[in-house]
């Protein structure tokens, strides 16, 4: 088949969960189909993504953001401005008036407007379900009672049903969001295709770490459920978890930091790294992977990636959301601050434990979220909903 894939934003580098969910879906329909890539971006050089991604894609080409006019800001949530892009408008017009693409598949419900009219089948991806992310995210810092925010939550809704008639498929990540996109829209047709992990490039390796005992966060620092996560952990999880075991460490490994962030570094015993050229040395040297998140929707790759490396995770009950782990025996889950804390210590008391749980999540990210085997399931969804007649 020949597929159009249109994106928020270049798939690449991997520099953040969405990127790389992105860039797998991307690179597996590749190994089985013609795939061609519209995206949009700001004035940043893509030179080294273009040159990576031409490797195995047709086409490559990347249309600027513009500001909407006011009837577009009005009608749509606020963030949808940061990916209104008219170009890719026209250039979707001129390319799906031709004949020779069987399948689009729109990444995000912020481009889910973004298609003219046309018989082509269209498969929407759903990294997350916006509606109810930003109204966890609203509600985590007060946001929810003003009135901005509240109409916001209402476009979003209205797009969530718009979606559900303008594409003949979902792609969701995992079962607990396909159940809640029902809920608000009814019943829609869709296939739950899980993120995964790259088994080859996040490969159990020795840790160099010596003697030193250290607890690693990874993630984008500025995106907020991470943000505040960070928050969470440093003022109701690490005074306890400093007083059991005061020669531990803790590193928040990611980009772009707010100061908010950036002033836990200040408490005892906590780094903020930044930006990091390859967090892999980081995963090789923990002794356990935290994931203390609270907010937000969509599945951590984040764990993953840990799991691939054969490293012990402990993560909040929502942090784990929507993957098929099961607690003390893939991963140590937490439903609150204490009990975090003493997971946490019981991987830092035990080489054995941290073995058995690493041993755990490591069987079952081979069995279920190797990139190969989702790619299988996603070419098997478009071939349904295309009619399985390849041009």
């Amino acid at each position: 088949m020949n597929i159009l894939f249109v994106t928020p934003y270049p798939p690449y580098p991997l520099e953040s969960g969405g990127k790389i969910r992105a860039y797998h879906l991307i690179r597996e329909a590749a190994r089985r189909h013609r795939v061609a890539l519209l995206t949009v971006a700001d004035s940043t050089s893509m030179q080294a993504a273009s040159a990576h991604l031409r490797e195995f894609l047709t086409a490559f080409e990347v249309y600027p953001v513009e500001p909407p006019g006011w009837l577009k800001r009005k009608s749509r949530p606020d963030f949808f401005r940061h990916f209104h892009s008219p170009a890719l408008r026209r250039r979707l017009r001129e390319v799906l008036r031709k004949p020779g693409i069987d399948l689009v598949h729109v990444e995000e419900l912020c481009l889910a407007d973004v298609l003219p009219r046309t018989g082509v089948p269209r498969v929407l991806g759903r990294q997350k379900i916006d509606v109810f992310f930003y109204r966890s995210v609203y509600e985590s810092d007060g946001r929810i009672r003003r009135f901005r925010w509240q109409t916001d939550l209402v476009k979003l809704l209205h797009w969530e049903r718009q979606a559900k008639r303008r594409f003949q498929g979902h792609v969701l990540c995992s079962r607990v969001d396909a159940a809640r996109l029902g809920a608000v829209i009814g019943k829609f047709p869709h296939r739950v295709v899980p993120n995964g992990v790259d088994l080859a490039y996040f490969a159990p390796a020795p840790s160099e770490a010596g003697e030193r005992r250290t607890l690693v966060f990874i993630g984008t620092m500025d995106y907020p459920p991470n943000a505040d996560g960070a928050q969470f952990f440093v003022e109701s999880i690490w005074p306890e978890i400093r007083r059991r075991a005061p020669d531990v460490e803790t590193l928040f490994v990611g980009r772009n930091p707010p100061a908010a962030v950036q002033v836990l570094g200040q408490t005892p015993g906590i780094t903020v790294t930044g930006a990091v050229p390859d967090v892999r040395p980081y995963l090789r040297d923990a002794a356990a992977v935290i994931v203390p998140v609270r907010i937000g929707e969509g599945t951590r790759l984040k764990i993953l990636e840990a799991m691939a490396m054969q490293k012990p995770v402990v993560s909040t009950v929502r942090g784990a959301e929507g993957l098929l782990v099961k607690d003390d025996e893939h991963i140590h889950l937490a439903r609150d601050a204490a009990q975090f804390a003493d997971r946490t210590l019981r991987l830092l008391d035990s080489s054995a434990e941290q073995a058995r749980i690493a041993e755990g999540g490591y069987r079952v990210v081979r069995e279920r979220y190797d990139w190969s085997v989702i790619g299988a399931e996603l070419a098997a969804y478009y071939e349904e909903i295309a009619g399985g007649s390849p041009s």
